[in-house]
C-alpha cells in the first residue's frame, strides 16, 4: 500500500500530517512536478491566480504569489487555473466570461510572473472555459480546449515551443460528425519527454456520451484518428460535468473516466480493456515508474489508489488532481478542493 497513506487507513477522517493547506479558500487546486522536483499548485481565489511551491518534495511551500487577474474568472466544476511544468518554464493559465485563455510563464520556480499571452487565435473561442495543459518534449507546452468559433463544440489545441513564450496557430483536433462534442466535460491531455501525447474528450455521437483519445508519437506533428475508450457506451440525454484523465509516460497512456455513477480505466495497450473502479466521480491518472496511481471523489471523500489495491480515502473534498514528474520515479503529488481550501499532499509508491 503507498506508505503516505498507512496512517490514514486507521484515521480515515483525519487529514494526516501529509495533507497541506495550500491556503483557505482556495477554489480548483491544479498540481505540476518539474524534472527537478519543483512542486508547483496552482489555485483561484476570487479573480486571482495563484501560486505556491515547494523545492523540498513538498515538505514546505513558499509564500504564495499571485500570478494575475482575470476579471469574471471562470472557476468551478474544473473550470479554474491549470498549470503545466516545462524543461525552463512554469505556464498557468485562466479564462474569463470574455472567453479569452490568457497564460503566464515563470522561469523562476514559480517566484515571479510574465504575461498573459493569449492562446486562443479566434478571440472569445474558449468561451465554455473547459482547457487543460500539458509540458512535452524539450520545452513544448500544450494547451487544449472545448472551441466554440465555428458555434458548435470542437476539440482545439496549441503548443508554444519556448516554454510559453509563444503559441502556435490554434489546432483542429477533432470535429463530431454529429455537429458538437460534449459541451461541458473538460477535455485532457498529457505528454512526455519522448514525444509523446494523449489528448482525451467526451464525445457526443448517437446519443452516447463516450470517451475517446487521439494520440501522436511525434511530438504532435500528427494525431491518430479519434478512438473510442472502454467496451461499454452511455446513453445520456445531457452532459454529466465528467470529463475523465489521461496521463502520458514512455509512450504508453492511461485513462480513467466516468459512466453512469460508476469509473473505468484502461491502457493504450488495449484500450478497450476496462478496470472497473467502483462508483465515483472526477478521476484523476498518473504513472509513477511502473505504478499507475488513481484518485477521485466517492461521495464527498477523495480516495486514492495504486494499481490494483484498495482505495483509501485521504479526506473529504472535490475535484482531485494528480501529478507526477517525468524524470523522478518517486515524485507524485495530488490536490483536490477541500472543505477548508485548497490542499496537497505527497503520494509515494
Amino acid at each position: 500500500m503507498i506508505p503516505a497513506l498507512l496512517a490514514l487507513c486507521a484515521h480515515p477522517d483525519a487529514w494526516g500530517a501529509d495533507a497541506f493547506l495550500i491556503e483557505a479558500g482556495g477554489k480548483q487546486p491544479r498540481v505540476a512536478v518539474a524534472a527537478d522536483g519543483t512542486v508547483t499548485v496552482a489555485y483561484a481565489i476570487g479573480t486571482a491566480l495563484k501560486t505556491r511551491s515547494s523545492t523540498d518534495g513538498g515538505a514546505s511551500y513558499a509564500e504564495a504569489v499571485t500570478v494575475g487577474e482575470i476579471p469574471k474568472l471562470m472557476v468551478g466544476m474544473r473550470r479554474g487555473p491549470q498549470i503545466a511544468a516545462g524543461a525552463t518554464a512554469v505556464v498557468v493559465a485562466g479564462i474569463g466570461s470574455d472567453g479569452d485563455m490568457l497564460a503566464w510563464r515563470s522561469a523562476d520556480r514559480g517566484a515571479s510572473w510574465s504575461g498573459p499571452t493569449r492562446i486562443n487565435d479566434q478571440p472569445s473561442a474558449a468561451r465554455e472555459g473547459l482547457f487543460a495543459l500539458a509540458a512535452g518534449k524539450g520545452d513544448a507546452i500544450w494547451s487544449v480546449w472545448l472551441d466554440l468559433r465555428e458555434a458548435k463544440t470542437r476539440v482545439y489545441a496549441s503548443r508554444s515551443d519556448d516554454g510559453g513564450q509563444k503559441w502556435a496557430a490554434n489546432r483542429l483536433i477533432y470535429a463530431s460528425p454529429e455537429g458538437s462534442v460534449c459541451e461541458c466535460c473538460q477535455p485532457t491531455i498529457a505528454a512526455d519527454g519522448e514525444g509523446s501525447v494523449g489528448i482525451m474528450w467526451r464525445n457526443h455521437l448517437a446519443g452516447a456520451r463516450d470517451m475517446y483519445l487521439s494520440f501522436s508519437r511525434d511530438g504532435g506533428s500528427t494525431f491518430s484518428p479519434a478512438k473510442k475508450l472502454g467496451s461499454g457506451t452511455w446513453k445520456l440525454a445531457g452532459c454529466p460535468m465528467d470529463g475523465g484523465d489521461v496521463d502520458v509516460a514512455g509512450r504508453r497512456a492511461q485513462m480513467a473516466w466516468r459512466r453512469d455513477n460508476d469509473l473505468y480505466a484502461v491502457s493504450s495497450q488495449d484500450p478497450t480493456k476496462e478496470i472497473a473502479l467502483g462508483p465515483g466521480r472526477n478521476p484523476t491518472v498518473a504513472m509513477v515508474g511502473d505504478s499507475v496511481v488513481r484518485a477521485w471523489q466517492r461521495d464527498q471523500e477523495i480516495v486514492v489508489a495504486r494499481d490494483a489495491q484498495p482505495a483509501v480515502s485521504v479526506g473529504r473534498g472535490s475535484y482531485p488532481t494528480l501529478a507526477a514528474s517525468s524524470t523522478k520515479a518517486s515524485s507524485c503529488f495530488l490536490a483536490w478542493e477541500a472543505d477548508d481550501g485548497a490542499r496537497v499532499m505527497p503520494i509515494t509508491p
